[in-house]
């Protein structure tokens, strides 16, 4: 009876690590998909960027001038804050890797210790 206990104890925490190892492989996918819209953003910006200044130096003056200043504002706080929120996506997931990554440390722990025991 107590063998039984102790195997389906061992047969748990390995599906749990699996389960922890699946979860660390897919925030770690995550985080990739992350620093590559990060880069994207950061490419258009720098595109964006180019255009606005031609603009700008052609209708500086203007009233017109005035109004693409005010919206290339805006555009750059709308992209200040995209990559803001995605830099607090990938930390997320690295805090959600670092727990997984300790249980999972517990879980082995767990597991040796019942080997010793047994």
């Amino acid at each position: 009876m107590e063998d039984r206990r102790i195997e389906d104890k061992r047969i748990e925490i390995n599906r749990r690590l699996r389960e922890i190892q699946d979860e660390v492989a897919l925030n770690k996918k995550e985080q990739a998909c992350i620093n590559e819209i990060i880069d994207d953003v950061i490419a258009l910006r720098q595109r964006s960027g180019n255009t606005q200044e031609e603009m700008l130096e052609y209708w500086a003056g203007t009233e017109f001038g005035r109004v693409v200043a005010e919206l290339n504002s805006q555009e750059d706080a709308l992209y200040n804050s995209l990559i803001r929120d995605a830099e607090v996506g990938i930390e997320k997931r690295r805090q959600a890797i670092q727990k997984l990554l300790k249980e999972e440390r517990e879980c082995e722990d767990e597991l040796m210790q019942m080997r010793r025991d047994y």
